[in-house]
């Protein structure tokens, strides 16, 4: 059997085509620590699925201070983003 040179070996890109998955790119690897942010932040639903929420742990990242009334229900969000944010980075730095 005789061995195949670089140039006759499928390359990845031909190996998905072959399959049928062209177009397609395989979706990053989700590392133990975005997984942890994402098992945080799902504690906090339904207020995760608001744009407020990531405002907030932007926010709380940049130092900013909650710009919603605060009786609004996107200022919860905004707190619950800060907070999973804060809790997060106690547990990781």
């Amino acid at each position: 059997m005789r061995q195949l040179v670089a140039a006759q070996r499928p390359t990845k890109a031909t190996i998905r085509a072959a399959n049928g998955e062209v177009g397609q790119s395989s979706p990053p690897e989700t590392t133990m620590a975005q997984r942890r942010y994402d098992e945080i932040a799902q504690e906090y639903y339904p207020y995760n699925r608001m744009p407020a929420f990531n405002e907030g742990a932007e926010g709380y990242r940049k130092g900013k201070a909650n710009p919603y009334s605060p009786d609004s229900v996107e200022a919860q969000a905004w707190d619950r983003g800060a907070e999973t944010l804060m809790r997060f980075c106690r547990q990781y730095y």
